[in-house]
This record gives structure tokens, C-alpha cells and sequence, in this order.
């Protein structure tokens, strides 16, 4: 009922603004994008899609990739429990588990992890970045396991000339940072080299966090297109986790930390290699290739009032990927284009806990601590059409179907092993009104398989075997209408997603002894809008969100789910007075939320907005950049959790801070 009403307003809308669309320019710029997989130029994007330019970037005086995509990205944002300089991104109101129902990649390496942590950005820098594309909804045709609310892909440059930048920046609570970028070309080879670090005391006590990463990216171009390239990163962060505080708390003094002089240090490092490469077997064919290995490294010292006392956990995962396809153009006829792809991938985690002066879990049976691991084996293939109906109209057509082998446990409860065979499938009618309009309806089935601490986390009563949660599945349907109307340019979507086996934490479960557990039946419904508009000297543009969540089955049925505001929205302002000057203004409100957890709805976090300001200014090779963030000095918090005891905890953010940045460019 929710997309056939939003159908008829979109088509009566259409209709009306008809006279409208013939007053536009039809001269359309070219956008690439790589939303296929593969590289296309197009002159329209579906509503859904959201390009962040480097252009933009560089004009933003930005120079953090979270920051980037949710303040130009219209993403929203929430703090990152595991980290002081990185952000949780959430598509299509998932709450809690926002972050593995979303696939984040950089250059078609997953940075989203197999397991309940966010993807981390943040040891990227901003010079290397081309472009970054934001796709809203279910996208598991192409990216399979947790596409369910949408894909972030950060794609690096790859061609570049010579260049050489050195950022130095520094702020309140005694942060500072720097980063150097240099690239060079030597006829058919393309070199980048980059090391950045970051350092913070942070807003909170006991929230320092020092970061530290470096690459490089070698390229070389043969005849014709081909490439073949690879590419090195590492980074090393060491992170204090404050910890959330009780509301009433954070009201007077949200600076504390949960446990006041305990010392939680959060330890992380990661190295990534990849090999990629494009091979254009005739005009009409190109076969595309990333290979590659994943590694981290983890440990946490943690601290709790139950002895009192602390308990060390560490961790090492690997990821091993392959992921060739083909796109074929003029397929059987002009008119169409085929890509088929295949994944593979094999991902291993290996921890224990270390017993300290408080006890592991399980530790009455191991004293001495606990050793775990998971696997998880996927091989999945797919396939996606696109076939021009007639120079107006294209139909879209795909379908994945994968494999997979979960393996996880530890010396207390054994071993579990679970097999899942999984497909999703799409199919989209895209139609263009006018020069500068398109409307696309959209149809998918789409898929999120339980992670190894999802699965290690299950509910259990203590008296039954372990049990087995079963993969997430939803059927999702969409609608949207993008285009130029007059001197503005617009997009909404409209959408509606029914879920079956949602994944989710439930302090509840089995009588209080917590746990993951499988939802019934949930629902998302909502609309997305977005409006942007030139008038020199000012950019403007505005987007607003409705997302209603409900759970249809089950012992929560008609309660909201919890974590995700129903309205929010924001406006963008730029000013340029001249040329090399920029005044930027932003601003977001987000309505009040239940707090994760809290599956009952009995209490509502409060509303909040957030606004920002920055002054750009540019002269001979020098950029300096001044950032007020929360320039009203709100108290707030984004990210609220009940505890299960009836009690609500919340992450306080930070209040007005200042930031100076400059970049040079040699």
C-alpha cells in the first residue's frame, strides 16, 4: 500500500511538472560512476545514488572520510563504540546493527568486517580519493552478504600526474594532525605514496586515540586501456574507550567516563595488499580483476565492576579474496550489456581471553582463559543485464546465488558449523521523462548471513544445545524520481522493506540471559528527499529522511525498532565571495530514538541537532581551512542503550570544538 501510494503521488507529480521539464537545459554533464562494478559514463543517476566528487572535497576543506560522506553524503552518522576517529554509518534505518547491514568497500576490498565492528575509514586520506559513491537499499546482487541497506564504495584515483601535497592540522582537545601525499608519473607507470597520523586527547576522559597509516599504489598502463596496478596499506591505531554513562550523568557532566582512571586500551592494526587490474579483450568486452589478503590484529584490555577488575582480549582475523567478472557490450544485440562476476572468499579469527585480576568467561572451568575461532568460506557467483528497451527506457535484470560455510566456537562450548545457501535478485525499469528526469521503479530480494560474533553471541538458556541462527533475508521494493526542474535539481525515493530473521541483540532473550537472536518479522518504510541549488554566490541544498520501522511478528510485534530516528533532515550553505574563498555552513536534526535495545519503547532519547561552520580560503598552493563544529555548544548524544535493567546508558559527544588545517600543495 506504502509504494502504490507513493506510485501514484510520483506519476500525478510527473504529470504536473511535464511543461516544467521542457524549460531545462538539456545539456547534461558526464557523471562516471562504478556502481556495476565496472566503470560507466552516464548523464543520470537514479535517486538513490549520491556521487561525492574530489572536486568536492577539496573545496570542502574536509579531511576526514567519515566527516565527508556524512556531511556531504547526507549518510547519517553515529559515533563508533570501538574508535575516537571514525563514525558508524547507517542506510535506511538499521540502528544497532546499521553496520552489518551495509557493505562499505575501497576500491572493491570489503572494509566492512565479518564480525560486529565498524568499517574503519579513517586511515585514509582525503588526496587519494577520486570519487566516493553512496548507493541507498538492497544491493545484494552485486555485493552480496549485508548489501541490505545499501553499499559506500571509496574509489581511489588511478590516474594522476605529478603532485606532491603536506597537510598539518590542529584543534581542541589537544588534537593535531598531519598527512603528506605524493604521486608521480613516469610515462606508463603511476606511482602514489601517502603516510598520514592523527592524535587526540579526545572530548571525553580517557578517550585519547592515536592513529598512524601509510601506502602506496603502483600502476601501469599497457595499450589500448589495460592496466594492471597494486596496492599496499597499513595503519596502527591505539584507542581508550571512556565507555557510555548514565543518562542523568551525562546531563551534568558529560565529560566522565564509565569507570573513572581504569585504563581500556584498544589496540588495532591492520595491513592490506591487493592486486587489480582491467583487460579490454575487444571494444565490446572488458574483464576486470581485484585479488588480494586482508590481515588485523586486535586486543582490548576491558574493565568491570563485576570482581572488580580487568580482562584482556586479542584477536587476529585474515581475509583472502578473489573477485574476477566480465562485462560484455552489444550482448546478442546493441541494445544490451551483460556483466557476470564471481566472489570468493575465505576468512579466518583466531582469539582468546586472557585472565587478568577479573575473570574470563567461562574461567570457573578455564582458569587460565579461553582460545576461540571462526571461519567463514563463501564462493558466489552473479549475473546483471541491462537491456535498452528504446532510447527512453531500460530494464535491469540480476541475480546472485552463493555458498557458505560458517565455523565458529571456543575450549568452552566446542565448535558450530553452518551451511548456507543464499540467492537475491533484482530487476529495475528505469524510464527517462525528459532531458534531464528519470523515474526508476525497483524490485530485490536481499540478504545478511549471521556474522562469527553474532553467532558466538547467540541466546542460549544454558540447558539446550547452541543454537543456530538463521540468515537474514528481505524483500525490498523502491521507487524513485530524479531530475532539473527550473534552476533547481531534485531527487526522492520512496521505500518500503519487509525483513524476515532480522539479526539483532536482545537483552531479553531467554529470561534475562541476553543474547543474539533472530526477529520474526520487521519492516522499513520511508522517503528520501533532496534538493540543490545554484544561485552565485550560494550553493544550498537540503535533504530530509523518513524512515518508520515496526516489528510485524513476534513478542515485540507493533514496537518500534529500536535505534533509529524516524525523521531527520538538514540543509547545506556555501558562500563563495570570491573565488578562492569559501564560507560553509551545515546543519542536521535528527529526531529522538529509542535506545538500542529497548524493545519494549519505554523511553525515548531525546532530539538533537548539530550544526557546523568552515572558512576555506586558497593562495598560491596554500589552503587553510578553519572548522567550528557544534558552534551552538549543544550537549548530545547519538548513539543511547538500555542496559536491560531498566536503566539507559548514552555516548555523550563532543560540544563546540575548533579546528585549523592547513594543506600545501608543492
Amino acid at each position: 500500500m506504502f509504494i502504490k501510494k507513493s506510485l501514484a503521488i510520483m506519476s500525478l507529480s510527473t504529470l504536473a511538472l511535464a511543461p516544467a521539464f521542457g524549460q531545462t537545459n538539456p545539456e547534461l554533464e558526464t557523471i562516471t560512476v562504478y556502481g556495476s562494478r565496472f566503470r560507466e559514463n552516464l548523464t543520470q543517476l537514479p535517486s538513490n545514488t549520491t556521487i561525492i566528487t574530489s572536486e568536492e572535497i577539496n573545496k570542502s576543506g574536509l579531511n576526514n572520510i567519515a566527516d565527508i560522506i556524512v556531511r556531504l553524503g547526507n549518510v547519517t552518522g553515529k559515533t563508533d563504540l570501538n574508535s575516537e576517529n571514525n563514525l558508524s554509518f547507517d542506510l535506511r534505518g538499521f540502528g544497532a546493527n546499521a553496520d552489518q547491514n551495509i557493505v562499505v568497500l575501497l576500491d572493491g576490498m570489503r572494509l566492512s568486517e565479518n564480525e560486529n565492528t565498524s568499517a574503519k575509514t579513517n586511515f585514509i586520506p582525503t588526496e587519494l580519493i577520486e570519487r566516493i559513491e553512496i548507493v541507498r537499499g538492497g544491493n545484494s546482487v552485486l555485493y552480496g552478504d549485508g548489501a541490505n541497506g545499501g553499499v559506500i564504495n571509496i574509489i581511489t584515483k588511478k590516474n594522476v600526474e605529478n603532485l606532491t601535497t603536506l597537510s598539518i592540522g590542529a584543534g581542541s582537545y589537544n588534537t593535531y594532525d598531519t598527512e603528506l601525499f605524493k604521486s608521480h608519473k613516469f610515462d606508463d607507470v603511476q606511482i602514489m605514496v601517502f603516510g598520514k597520523a592523527f592524535n587526540t586527547g579526545g572530548y571525553r576522559d580517557q578517550s585519547w586515540s592515536h592513529q598512524k597509516s601509510s601506502g602506496i599504489m603502483v600502476k601501469k598502463d599497457f595499450s589500448g586501456q589495460d592496466n594492471l596496478g597494486f596496492r599496499l596499506f597499513a595503519s596502527d591505531g591505539e584507542s581508550s574507550l571512556p565507555g557510555a554513562i548514565p543518562l542523568n550523568d551525562a546531563s551534568t557532566n558529560p565529560k566522565q567516563a564509565q569507570y573513572p582512571g581504569a585504563y581500556t586500551p584498544l589496540n588495532s592494526n591492520q595491513i592490506s595488499a591487493i592486486i587489480f587490474g582491467e583487460k579490454y579483450i575487444s571494444n565490446s568486452t572488458i574483464f576486470a580483476l581485484e585479488t588480494g589478503v586482508k590481515k588485523k590484529d586486535y586486543s582490548y584490555q576491558n574493565y568491570s565492576s563485576w570482581g572488580p577488575g580487568y580482562y584482556s582480549t586479542s584477536y587476529e582475523a585474515q581475509n583472502i579474496f578473489l573477485n574476477p567478472r566480465l562485462k560484455v557490450n552489444n550482448f546478442i544485440s546493441s541494445k544490451n550489456r551483460l556483466i557476470l562476476g564471481i566472489d570468493i572468499s575465505n576468512w579466518e579469527r583466531f582469539n582468546n581471553c586472557i585472565r587478568g585480576t577479573y575473570t574470563c568467561l567461562h574461567s570457573s572451568t578455564l582458569p587460565n582463559g579461553y582460545n576461540g575461532k571462526g571461519t567463514q568460506t563463501s564462493y558466489a557467483a552473479y549475473i546483471k543485464n541491462e537491456y535498452d528497451i528504446s532510447n527512453r527506457d531500460v530494464l535491469i535484470l540480476g541475480a546472485r546465488l552463493e555458498t557458505s560455510k560458517n565455523t565458529s566456537g571456543d575450549d568452552y562450548w566446542g565448535n558450530q558449523t553452518s551451511r548456507h545457501n543464499m540467492h537475491a535478485f533484482e530487476a529495475q525499469y528505469q524510464r527517462k521523462l525528459a532531458a534531464t528526469s528519470l523515474i526508476y521503479i525497483k524490485a530485490g530480494k536481499n540478504y545478511r548471513l549471521p556474522n562469527v560474533d553474532n553467532i558466538i553471541g547467540a541466546a542460549y538458556d544454558r540447558t539446550t544445545s547452541w543454537p543456530i541462527l538463521k540468515p537474514q533475508t528481505s524483500n525490498d521494493y523502491e521507487i524513485g524520481l530524479t531530475g532539473n526542474l527550473l534552476t533547481f535539481k531534485y531527487a526522492v525515493t520512496a521505500f518500503y522493506s519487509s525483513i524476515k530473521n532480522e539479526i539483532i541483540y536482545d537483552p531479553n532473550a531467554n529470561g534475562g540471559w541476553t543474547g543474539n537472536i533472530n526477529l520474526e518479522g520487521t519492516e522499513r518504510r520511508g522517503v528520501e528527499a533532496s534538493i540543490s541549488q545554484k544561485i552565485d554566490p550560494f550553493n544550498f541544498k537540503t535533504f530530509a529522511q523518513i524512515v518508520d520501522t515496526k516489528n510485524t511478528k513476534g513478542a515485540y510485534v507493533g514496537k518500534k525498532v529500536p535505534g533509529v530516528a524516524k525523521y531527520a533532515y538538514g540543509l547545506n550553505i556555501d558562500f563563495n565571495p570570491t573565488s578562492n574563498q569559501t564560507l560553509a555552513f551545515d546543519t542536521r536534526v535528527t529526531d529522538g530514538q529509542h535506545a538500542q535495545s529497548d524493545f519494549f519503547n519505554t523511553e525515548k532519547m531525546k532530539a538533537y541537532s548539530v550544526s557546523n561552520f568552515r572558512y576555506v580560503y586558497k593562495t598560491k598552493g596554500l589552503t587553510s581551512t578553519l572548522s567550528v563544529n557544534n558552534i551552538f555548544d549543544k550537549n548530545y548524544w547519538d548513539t543511547a542503550v538500555n542496559d536491560g535493567y531498566g536503566g539507559t546508558t548514552v555516548y555523550p559527544s563532543p560540544r563546540r570544538n575548533i579546528y585549523i588545517n592547513l594543506k600545501y600543495l608543492m
